[in-house]
This record gives structure tokens, sequence and C-alpha cells, in this order.
């Protein structure tokens, strides 16, 4: 193991933590269901008009030298309140291969109920396997709280570095696990049997310090199958919800810099955590299959 690769394992398990857990997701140990490979959703657009949820939000920061402006939309009611089950979650992801190796990450989770809510504490942990030794990267703690039926990301801490969000994640936004958190999935309060739930999120950030904006746009039209299925979560069936997620950013004067779609099947348990999540690239031939997590232990 070289001095280099031993740096980078921080800044690997950082993203991990930052981008994998929400893109990728969890798998019941027996059963392992699969949708139709040509399983689809309506690519419709929502109609903002009709909108039956919208938030308008600005905030500045840095003596308002920068800027955000958020507009959001979904075009559904809850059907239940985010509780979630409190207990202890264990998520492996499957392996990547390197050069000379391979790579893991492992998230575990305690959930605690509260007077004002639920409170999330999340430890990730990257491991490169190369012949027998195995590296273990340092530890990165997420803090997230449900309160009044919304779920924040509180704070990130990965070695002696804090990171301050007190972010609110809704359903299809942008943020950290594209805001399907995998033991409180922003979703989880709209999922039915038979349902389309469609999002909007625009974020148009400034920083005048730097001279930089950036405007991303990001669609999102989830679907519940009318059946549920056998897994291997807390209460042993589960809601399979697909997502279609497209998205796109620019810089100021209209020059595109990103453009994504991506496909993820989500398999939430009846207690309204995920036991299995997969993640598909529908811009690349075949639409491979990008990552897989899975729930391993559970108390």
């Amino acid at each position: 193991m070289t001095p280099l690769k031993i740096a980078v394992i921080p800044v690997i398990i950082m993203l991990s933590a930052l981008v994998a857990i929400l893109t990728f997701w969890l798998s019941p140990g027996g059963a392992n269901p699969q949708p139709a490979p040509n399983a689809s959703i309506p690519d419709k657009e929502l109609d903002i008009e009709k909108a039956r949820g919208k938030v308008v939000r600005k905030w500045t920061s840095e003596n308002f030298s920068r800027v955000l402006e958020e507009e959001y939309y979904i075009d559904a009611t809850p059907v239940r309140n985010f509780t979630v089950r409190p207990g202890y979650y264990k998520y492996e992801t499957s392996l990547s291969p390197l050069s000379d190796g391979y790579m893991y990450s492992r998230y575990e989770f305690n959930v605690t109920q509260k007077p004002w809510g639920y409170e999330i504490v999340q430890v990730a942990r990257s491991y490169i396997i190369e012949g027998q030794n195995v590296i273990e990267s340092v530890p990165v703690i997420g803090i997230w709280h449900i309160v009044n039926n919304t779920l924040y990301e509180i704070y990130t801490i990965a070695g002696e570095d804090m990171y301050i969000h007190n972010y609110t994640v809704r359903p299809g936004s942008s943020g950290v696990f594209h805001s399907i958190l995998p033991v409180a999935p922003s979703i989880w309060p709209y999922v039915k049997e038979g349902e389309v739930i469609r999002t909007k999120y625009v974020i148009n950030f400034t920083d005048l310090r730097r001279g930089v904006n950036l405007k991303s746009t990001i669609i999102t039209t989830f679907k519940v199958d009318k059946d549920l299925v056998d897994c291997q979560g807390p209460s042993g069936k589960c809601y399979v919800v697909e997502m279609i997620r497209n998205s796109k950013s620019k810089t100021r004067g209209g020059g595109e810099i990103s453009e994504g779609r991506y496909r993820h099947v989500y398999y939430i348990d009846l207690s309204g955590i995920v036991v299995k999540a997969e993640t598909y690239d529908l811009t690349q031939p075949g639409n491979p299959l990008m990552s897989e997590i899975k729930l391993v232990e559970w108390r």
C-alpha cells in the first residue's frame, strides 16, 4: 500500500458517505426480487400549476456574498407520518474493482426516538482489499434529525473537520444520498401501492466573491409497484419503488456543464427501512448497474 493510496482513503470514504449511499441501496439476504429489465416510468414532467406541495426559499451567508435560491415542487400528499423504526442497522456496498484489489464501504446507523422526533447517527467506513491485507479508512460521522415529519441533515465529521449542513432533505432533492437515506428515506411518507409521484427541484447558487453562478434543475419520478414482495427486512415485506432522476446544471451564460439520467430501484420494508437499492446509468449503452447496497444486519 503506497503512502498516496493511504492518504486517499479518507477522501474516498468522505465521497462515499456523501454520494454513494444516496445513490445505491441495500439487499434482502435470501429473496432477491428483480423488477423487469424494461420497467419504465412515464417520462412526464411535473405540472407545476397542479403541484400540491411547493417550497420556495432564499438564504444568504458570508455577509450576503453567497446566495442560494431554491424552488421545490411535489405532486403528492403524504399518506403517513414520517416515523421510522428505532434500532441499529448495518449496510454494505458491493465490491468495486481497483487496479490492485477491491474496495467496498460499510455504513452503520443508530436510530433513536426523541421527544421532538428522531435522531440518526451514521458511521461510514471504506475498506481496500489487497490480497490478504485490508486497509480501513477513518470513519465519517453524520447526524440527521426527523422533526415535524421532515428530514434534516445536521452535520458531518470527517477526521478533524466538521461540516455544518442544516439541510432539509426532500424527495427528489439534490441533497446527500439523493434524498434517500436508507434508514429514513424521505419518500417514505408518500409510498403506497401503485402510486406515481413527481418532483421538481431548482437551485440557483451565486458566489459573488468568486464570480460563480450555477443553476441546477432536477426532475424526479417515483413509481411504486402495485404488489409487495418478500424481502429480508424487519417485517419481511417490501414496497418496490423505482425512481428516474434527470438532472441538468448550467453556469452563468447558459453554458451546460453536466447532465445525468439515472434509474434507482429501492426495496422499502413496511417498517420504512430500505433493505436493498440499485442504481443504473441510463446514459450508457445497456443501462449498466453502477452500484448496489444491502442491509446486512439489524436489531
